[in-house]
């Protein structure tokens, strides 16, 4: 689990290395690197979860696991959607051309 968090970190890294000039190449490669940490999140937090469960209480903390990370990716996108939108709103008014 600690791995996947520094093959993220290594991978966003990376990321913040991109610009205009990147070739296609290294926004596959850089992408795929953080993917592959993000991967391996995923599945290694319920196993966890479910090794502390006692077998009576398996499905309904496996259930609440995947409701929780449900909402935290819809609250999640949604301010992000928000602070996109704003963002982009702002810069549609202001002049791209400006006449000096």
């Amino acid at each position: 689990m600690w791995f996947s968090w520094v093959i993220i970190v290594l991978g966003y890294g990376l990321m913040i290395q991109l610009d205009e000039k990147s070739n296609t190449a290294e926004k596959v490669l850089y992408l795929l690197i953080s993917a592959v940490g993000i991967g391996c999140l995923f599945q290694t937090p319920l196993i966890g979860l479910q090794a502390a469960m006692p077998l009576k209480d398996m499905a309904t903390s496996t259930s609440t696991f995947g409701f929780i990370r449900t909402l935290g990716g819809t609250v999640g996108i949604s301010v992000g959607q928000a602070i996109l939108s704003g963002f982009l709103r702002r810069k549609g008014r202001s002049d791209p051309w400006p006449q000096h």
